[in-house]
């Protein structure tokens, strides 16, 4: 049975990146608020919003990942400095939300970030 791995942000750069360098041998689940880029024999894409922790649980229930890649975020520091409340919902809540889903699944978490947007503490 091959790895199940879900990459969240994958029509972004860094992942629609990680997935064009995926081992063809790893069931692939990408979620998007978009359609899917090109797609291939092992990807199944998911249109979600990441912020919906009811609808993430179920896709993590679908899915049962072994890993999650996160590469989604809000990244534009001019945005996120005027609309911080924002910023910190979608980098950091959505981010919690992922490591108490993959806590309960038992899946491992990598988690992409910049320090530009927020300084980590």
């Amino acid at each position: 049975m091959s790895q199940r791995i879900l990459i969240t942000g994958a029509h972004g750069f860094v992942g629609s990146n990680v997935i064009g360098q995926a081992d063809p041998d790893y069931e692939l689940h990408g979620l998007s608020r978009q359609l899917a880029t090109p797609p291939r024999e092992n990807l199944h894409w998911h249109i979600v919003n990441l912020a919906d922790t009811e609808q993430m649980r179920r896709v993590f229930q679908c899915v049962v990942p072994d890993a999650v890649i996160h590469t989604a975020a809000l990244a534009n520091i001019d945005y996120c400095e005027t609309h911080q409340q924002v910023a910190r919902e979608i980098n950091v809540g959505i981010t919690q939300t992922l490591v108490d889903l993959c806590i309960v699944s038992g899946a491992k978490l990598v988690f992409c970030s910049s320090d530009t947007v927020f300084d980590g503490e």
